[in-house]
């Protein structure tokens, strides 16, 4: 009898604190004011704020204005920390909201799930669902995460987003992206889907180089890395002939 006591006590507590949390944080509508109020990234061996650069404050602009986003990154730029920051933003808003996330393998996907785990403030988020595989807030959306097999984009209902990460490095991409296209059939005007990588080993002959270099010549594509590469920000983007949005981030 004192068990179930203490138990049901135990219960109403934790349900006190999730009411609480909800009823006083506020999600803030804009990005970067919820990234550098409510979120850390791992630096190193420390986790720091999450302050974001002008071209990370731009790039979460354009993956929420665009259908399609093909990013061309040089490494370390802090990149995939922006879209998945902005992904876990748009899910704690969006309650019906339902994001797919691959990455080249297993240990990828799941060090990709630890980083949005870890990126909101501990009092910010109480998570429903909390595994490798999906990420759910109590007050939002469902993240999913899978590594790049070709079954790995079927049986889901309805995506609003999907994101490829590193995807020039996923041999099967075009076949991933097949099998990935019915999840976002049924989720009408709002979807969007973002492909971020650096260049890959096998270079030009890579699928998903091939869907960077569409829409535009070789030549002016030359033009905009040199022009990306030699600008001080190092940030460039543009809407392909397709209405694709386009991005190159270099840093020297």
């Amino acid at each position: 009898m004192t068990q179930s006591l203490i138990a049901l006590a135990a219960r109403a507590e934790l349900e006190r604190r999730r009411k609480s949390v909800s009823s006083a944080v506020t999600i803030p509508a804009d990005f970067s004011t919820f990234a550098e109020k409510f979120c850390t990234i791992r630096s190193r061996s420390k986790f720091v704020p999450f302050k974001l650069f002008s071209y990370q404050v731009e790039l979460s602009r354009l993956i929420n204005q665009y259908r399609s986003v093909h990013v061309f990154k040089s490494r370390q730029v802090g990149a995939s920390e922006t879209i998945v920051g902005d992904t876990l933003h748009q899910s704690l808003q969006v309650r019906g909201m339902s994001s797919l996330i691959f990455s080249i393998g297993q240990n990828e996907s799941t060090e990709l799930n630890k980083r949005m785990r870890l990126m909101p403030r501990a009092d910010l988020v109480r998570w429903e669902k909390d595994n490798t595989r999906e990420l759910r807030p109590s007050t939002g959306g469902t993240l999913y995460f899978r590594p790049s097999s070709t079954t790995a984009g079927r049986g889901f209902p309805s995506v609003t987003r999907i994101v490829f990460d590193e995807a020039g490095f996923i041999p099967n991409l075009q076949l991933l992206m097949a099998a990935a296209a019915p999840a976002q059939e049924m989720a009408g005007e709002a979807v969007n889907m973002v492909t971020i990588s650096t260049m890959p080993e096998i270079g030009a002959s890579s699928y998903w180089w091939q869907l960077f270099l569409q829409g535009q010549s070789v030549g002016m594509l030359q033009e905009k890395i040199e022009e990306a590469r030699s600008g001080n920000s190092g940030f460039l983007w543009w809407e392909d002939d397709y209405g694709s949005c386009k991005v190159l981030i270099h840093r020297k």
